[in-house]
């Protein structure tokens, strides 16, 4: 065993005999050829992995490295892959990359800061026993060569090629929009252990392949090849590969993002934790199975908006948390996003408030109590505390308003006041009104009979129609969201500032949602989703740099 990672792979070649000139010279020089290509194949694993790295170094020929050129012009930034061929606005094919990016810094508009981590090979024995001059040979007088398996003898590849990207081994890239869709970094540190077997010949190849490890051998303490003697060459034919948890982190800013998480292969399932640290912004995270994620909230201003579209797993809510399968999106942090969607995966949307106490529902006829209006707050007052209720309302029928009238009223908990409304539509009768509930100075009513929503200023008790046409009300500390019947959905803290949060239309054009928000008196945020008429998210409006984004369009972007 390797450790204790979740998860490991290997690649042997072992499968060609070699019992010498016993077999036939004819035969055994075709058995070595086979093994030496088998070797070669191995050696490439470490070559791909060097050329890969090159990729991201900043050349200076013209100060950008040849992973900007080839995203520049693309749509989106697939951190997650290589060798990827991309036609008619989708990831035709991509395998997924070796290089293992540890932090995606996007604190600043328009760049994109990448630090690596690295992979790990376990030392050689014997190392120090190799021929100074041909840096090949050891004598055959003790024990063959092995891996070190243990975790003090972990060497960085890195180190071992002398590659670096520079002091602080991170690499920068420059005038990449914002806008463009990020697809995370998925892979893993590895611990690589080995084995090796006999290879006669393969001291005399020369392939690019080889180049790699035979630098990794020069630098210390790693050997790829040795030889005992003449025909008594050997080489590394088994790689094992011992993945092992690992934690990502992301930077944001306070520019909306938008982040897609890749399918997680196999060998990868329930390794990655990703810590994504938040700053005022707005921002968007596609989730995938099999994955973790910390999501830390730096601003009460905050919004995110989590798409659950791909995960099978039922959905679960709880403290702090929402778990799905063996996995979960943990927010750590005390400080609350102001909104935190839900997208499932038929298309519905739903709010999430984290960690909030239950508010118990009570109601009472006045009319039937033998109490002063002042022993029945004292009542209501002492029953709270006995009941750990600091937040809630009670329904009081018949309240004595005043000498001559009586009317449904309700006892704020958390205010230790009674709350009677004064409804100057006549719409509406008190009878029919469902209290929402208090967001700053304004407490809010529903009448569903109606589908209107009524408010009412703090210490007052003039109470105005607001909104009608009216599905349905979602109520959060510091703001409601509603839901309207004419297909939008707006949100507000303040009676006087409604924001167009939502449309819900098979096609619409940018000029239409501005339209909607002049003729109803609306604000325009940052962004404004869009829904088709089956309640399936179709993408957003992004007011800030004016563009409409196709959520299925980026969606193909992941499925190469």
């Amino acid at each position: 065993m390797l450790g204790e990672s979740a998860a490991s792979a290997s690649l042997n070649t072992l499968s060609v005999p070699l019992t010498g000139l016993a077999i036939g010279f004819n035969a055994f020089a075709s058995a070595a050829a086979v093994s030496q290509e088998d070797s070669i194949h191995l050696a490439n694993y470490f070559y791909s992995y060097e050329q890969e790295l090159s990729k991201y170094k900043v050349t200076a020929a013209s100060n950008e490295s040849d992973f900007h050129k080839d995203i520049f012009a693309m749509p989106v930034v697939p951190l997650a892959y290589k060798n990827w061929i991309y036609n008619n606005n989708k990831f035709q094919s991509a395998n997924y990359t070796n290089a293992m990016i540890k932090e995606v810094d996007l604190s600043k508009r328009d760049q994109i800061k990448l630090q690596f981590g690295d992979h790990y090979v376990y030392q050689t024995s014997r190392y120090e026993d190799l021929d100074g001059l041909s840096h090949t040979y050891i004598s055959s007088f003790g024990p063959n060569p092995r891996a070190i398996l243990d975790n003090h003898h972990l060497i960085p590849i890195k180190n071992l090629l002398h590659f670096t990207l520079g002091d602080e081994d991170f690499v920068i890239l420059d005038k990449i929009s914002t806008s463009k869709p990020i697809i995370l970094p998925i892979v893993p540190t590895t611990d690589i252990s080995y084995n090796f077997g006999y290879t006669p010949g393969i001291l005399s190849r020369h392939d690019a392949e080889l180049s790699s490890v035979l630098k990794m051998q020069k630098y210390g303490n790693f050997l790829f090849e040795y030889m005992t003697g003449i025909f008594t060459e050997f080489s590394i034919r088994e790689l094992f590969f011992d993945y092992k948890s690992t934690e990502i982190t992301i930077k944001l800013g306070e520019n909306n993002r938008f982040l897609f998480t890749p399918v997680v292969p196999d060998n990868w399932k329930n390794l990655i934790t990703y810590n994504i640290y938040g700053n005022k912004g707005h921002y968007f995270l596609k989730t995938a199975e099999a994955v973790n994620y910390k999501i830390h909230t730096n601003s009460a201003n905050e919004k995110w908006i989590i798409d659950m579209g791909s995960i099978k797993s039922n959905i679960k809510i709880e403290n702090n948390s929402i778990k799905f399968g063996n996995n979960c999106i943990q927010f750590p942090s005390e400080i609350k996003a102001k909104e935190i969607l839900l997208l499932h995966a038929n298309g519905a949307i739903s709010s999430v408030q984290l960690d909030t106490e239950k508010q118990n529902y009570i109601s009472y006829d006045f009319s039937k109590l033998n109490l002063s209006k002042n022993d029945f707050i004292i009542m209501l007052q002492s029953q709270s505390v006995a009941n750990n209720q600091a937040h809630g309302y009670i329904e009081v029928e018949k309240y004595p308003v005043d000498s001559t009238y009586s009317s449904k009223s309700w006892y704020d908990i958390e205010h230790n006041t009674i709350i009677s409304p004064l409804l100057l539509s006549k719409k509406s009768t008190q009878i029919d009104l469902f209290l929402v509930g208090r967001v700053g100075d304004y407490i809010y009513y529903y009448d569903q009979k109606n589908s209107d929503i009524y408010f009412q200023e703090k210490n007052k008790r003039e109470t105005y129609l607001l909104e009608s046409n009216v599905k349905n009300i979602q109520l959060f500390p510091d703001h409601i969201i509603v839901e309207k019947l004419d297909k939008y959905i707006i949100s507000f803290f303040d009676p006087r500032k409604k924001t167009l949060l939502e449309v819900i239309s098979n096609k619409i054009s940018k000029n239409e949602i501005h339209k909607i928000a002049k003729e109803n008196g609306y604000n325009i945020g940052n962004e404004v989703l869009l829904f088709n008429h089956t309640k399936k998210f179709i993408g957003w409006y992004l007011s800030n740099i004016d563009i409409m984004v196709d959520v299925d369009k980026i969606n193909n972007h992941i499925k190469g």
